[in-house]
């Protein structure tokens, strides 16, 4: 069933059990795992944006459409009791609003209606060496050697700073969209200390007519090797990594981290891009084992 903004309101209203609006399907099924695996027995329903069908929401993404109905709550409206919006943070407070740099990392100050994510969205809570060694370990033991497991354990920080770098010079460029599958498993090497990116992605951009895609590896490895290697944003790129430009890279690099180890090709496309439902349900299991404080606010919003 869809709602009007206003039939929406009504229904949060006329429910007993406590609502939850988020950006997307992936967002839902994290939250409906945790709840499970921790647990909770509050009755609480949690519903995506597609619930609301509104010429109100007409043209706007995901998160706008969460936001749009978050700031349609009246104030003092007894919703607030029994309601929070989810959205990813993106880069909210992470920026300089004139010179477009990243700035340190501080936690998001939540409201009442409106939750942010630690990082850039949900999937930087699996950006860690923690989750990695846990699917590895999962993927088969056949892979996940001892040496396997050291070697890109120990690669894990830089790898999460060329996300950051790389996800910066996207945005900078205003090529988030065009950056979002544009490197692949042929296009990444590791080379004992850092990630290299292949001039290959700079000429995909290029026949994508993307703008400004011209000098982006020599923006991304001046970043890389500058910025996101010194303090403090050198251990915070997992939380300015956009959440699928860094999760690519972060599996593109461990891939090929495991094909230096004699693994074929074809084992390391699958560790990169393969089983993604399977690795989904590996990554909630395991962030359900986290203290709850790790997933904030996660945990406020499903208490």
């Amino acid at each position: 069933m869809k709602y009007t903004v206003g039939g929406y309101r009504i229904a949060i209203l006329a429910r007993t059990a406590k609502t939850i609006l988020v950006e997307g399907v992936t967002d839902k099924e994290l939250l409906d795992s945790l709840k499970t695996n921790w647990g909770v027995t509050s009755n609480i329903v949690i519903d995506t944006h597609e619930i609301i069908d509104d010429l109100a929401f007409t043209g706007l993404g995901a998160k706008a459409c969460v936001d749009t109905f978050i700031s349609s709550v009246p104030q003092g409206s007894p919703i607030s009791s029994k309601f929070h919006g989810l959205v990813d943070r993106e880069w909210e407070d992470l920026i300089d609003p004139i010179t477009l740099d990243p700035v340190p990392w501080s936690n998001p100050i939540q409201t009442n209606l409106r939750l942010r994510t630690l990082g850039h969205s949900i999937e930087n809570y699996a950006l860690s060496a923690q989750f990695v060694e846990q699917y590895l370990q999962h993927f088969g033991r056949e892979v996940a050697t001892p040496q396997v497991i050291t070697d890109v354990t120990a690669a894990i920080p830089s790898i999460l700073r060329a996300a950051a770098a790389f996800s910066e010079v996207a945005r900078k460029r205003y090529l988030i969209k065009k950056c979002s599958d544009v490197v692949g498993l042929a296009d990444v090497s590791w080379n004992g200390s850092h990630v290299v990116i292949s001039n290959a992605v700079e000429q995909r951009l290029i026949s994508r007519q993307a703008p400004n895609a011209v000098g982006f590896l020599q923006d991304f490895d001046t970043l890389y090797k500058g910025t996101w290697s010194g303090h403090p944003l050198s251990s915070e790129a997992h939380f300015h990594a956009h959440g699928h430009i860094g999760d690519r890279i972060l599996w593109i690099s461990v891939a090929r981290i495991v094909e230096n180890h004699g693994f074929s090709t074809d084992i390391a496309h699958d560790v990169a891009f393969g089983r993604r439902d399977e690795k989904r349900r590996v990554c909630y299991k395991w962030l359900s084992t986290l203290t709850r404080s790790a997933l904030s606010p996660l945990d406020q919003a499903l208490s």
